[in-house]
């Protein structure tokens, strides 16, 4: 976490993602990891809700099929 300001805050947070691929059949299916990160503004606006504005994810691992 990374405070710009009092009204600006910049998140990263991390995720694990594990899929079946549904395409080879019925299952049940391998499950493929992966790992992914969020990098989000969040910003406090006049009504002091916080609100995501931006979020960029970017995939960090993922295992081959």
């Amino acid at each position: 976490m990374r405070f710009i300001d009092a009204a600006h805050v910049e998140v990263t947070r991390a995720y694990t993602c594990f899929r079946g691929d549904t395409a080879d059949g019925p299952g049940p299916y391998p499950a493929v990891p992966a790992v992914a990160e969020y990098v989000e503004l969040v910003v406090k606006g006049r009504d002091g809700q916080w609100r995501f504005p931006s979020r960029i994810a970017k995939n960090v691992f993922t295992m081959a099929k």
